[in-house]
């Protein structure tokens, strides 16, 4: 029935994220919006080229706008966590030297 159609919104995909000393890895399934799915979804970039990390909170989740670069190229794309994370990702979003 259609009256059931408001609960199957996702909020973000399944998203994994994986931080090290050196590099920051993020996973997530295709958040496409249609019945095709293709998949896992990877980037994968050096923290020395992580140039700007924001936290901004948003009703019952964080988002984090990472923006990296080099040679003056640029790219930024958000990751979406649980509110209680913050205090985790405020850690996190320290670039490296």
């Amino acid at each position: 029935t259609r009256r059931f159609l408001v609960f199957k919104r996702r909020r973000a995909p399944a998203t994994a994220v994986l931080l090290t000393n050196y590099h920051l890895v993020v996973a997530h399934e295709d958040p496409s919006q249609h019945d095709a799915n293709y998949g896992l979804i990877t980037r994968y970039c050096p923290r020395q080229r992580m140039r700007q990390v924001n936290l901004n909170k948003k009703d019952a989740e964080v988002i984090m706008n990472v923006t990296v670069g080099e040679d003056g190229v640029k790219e930024s794309f958000p990751i979406v966590f649980p509110a209680e994370m913050e205090p985790l990702l405020e850690e996190w979003s320290t670039p490296m030297p």
